[in-house]
Order: C-alpha cells, then structure tokens, then sequence
C-alpha cells in the first residue's frame, strides 16, 4: 500500500491508498455527505478510527483523516471483503499542503473567484479573485502565495463546506506576464506543489 506525498497525512485531510485488489473487485464513488466509512464493503481504519471514503477501486482509495489523530505514527489498516491489508505506518503531521492540479497538464484546481470557470477556460486578470483548491492545511492555517515569483494577497485559507477540500482565496497581483505562470502556496512555512494557472 502506497501513500501519495512521502507517506504523510495531515487530520481531516483527503488522503489516497495505491495498491492492488484494494476495492474488492469494486468501484464506487461517494454520492453524499458527509461520506461514508463503509464503501463497496470497504472500510479503512487510521489508529483503529473509521475515515469516511470519497472513493474506492482495485487500485485507488480516497480518504478523509480523522480529525482527532494527533501527529507521529499511525497505523493504516484496509479491510475488503476479500481480506484484510497488513497494517502500515505513515506519518501524521500537522500540516502537509497541497493543491490539487491535473496530473496531465500541471494546471491547478483553481478558479476564477464566483464562478465555476478555471483560468484555463478564462485566463486570470489583474484583481481578480482566485479560489485555490488544497488539502492538508490543518486547522489554523496561515497562508502566503506567489504568481511567477510576485507576492499575491491572501484574503482566506480555511475550509469548505467538502470534508478534507480546503480553499486558498488569492488576489492576482499586477505586472504578472500573459501566460502560464506558476502559482505556489506556502502555508505554516511549509511550501505546496506548483501548479500551473493562465493569466491574461
């Protein structure tokens, strides 16, 4: 069982699972919230505390953290109805930012602030308002970001009304060029992946 970023985890945040025959042969995504524990059949346990589950496959599971598991070692157990997984150790920190992008192209879960629109389909302008999409925040986030190396206000790190999706509400700075610029967060001192957003 592979965990994404170096194994850690951070309370209340979305985690995923890769491995093989993880689904029990099944594939099944959450319709509701808040998420089940029980998906497919399929239960994960962190420090013998049930994770409610966005999805489940053969080869990937989405889960959120339970928000009280404090920080240091936890123990990640899958049962299926097939079996059950050997417990594995990750790391549990306070903190472990990142923003979700598309693993294809690099471009950011970001949109243009009161609309459904990515800078992909409408390129971010001076002022504008961008909506950033984050995980593993913690609880009292501080946040900073950058767009092409220049400082971008941050107006509010938090939650959403999603279990483990956490929002990063940036201002476009001016003298950003036309383009593909990269944007990074950097939150409890700690630096997020770049992803890529279009400016006009």
């Amino acid at each position: 069982v592979l965990f994404r970023s170096g194994a850690t985890i951070v309370p209340g945040s979305f985690a995923t699972i890769f491995g093989g025959s993880l689904g029990g042969g099944a594939t099944a995504r959450a319709t509701s919230l808040p998420f089940p524990t029980s998906l497919a059949n399929v239960v994960v346990s962190v420090n013998g505390q049930l994770a409610q589950l966005s999805y489940v496959s053969d080869t990937q599971i989405n889960f959120i953290v339970p928000v009280n598991i404090s920080p240091g070692t936890a123990q990640v157990l899958v049962n299926t109805p097939i079996a059950l997984s050997a417990s594995t150790p990750v790391s549990v920190a306070a903190t472990a930012p990142g923003i979700f992008f598309d693993a294809a192209t690099g471009a950011g879960a970001v949109l243009i602030a009161n609309t459904a629109l990515t800078t992909q389909v409408r390129p971010a302008l001076t002022g504008d308002f961008l909506e950033v999409y984050t995980t593993g925040l913690g609880p009292s986030p501080v946040a900073t970001a950058t767009i092409a190396g220049l400082d971008a206000p941050v107006s509010y790190a938090g939650s959403t009304a999603i279990p483990g999706l956490q929002q990063v509400n940036v201002r476009m700075p001016a003298g950003v060029p036309s383009g593909t610029q990269t944007l990074v967060l950097r939150v409890n001192g700690i630096q997020t992946n770049p992803v890529s957003i279009q400016v006009r």
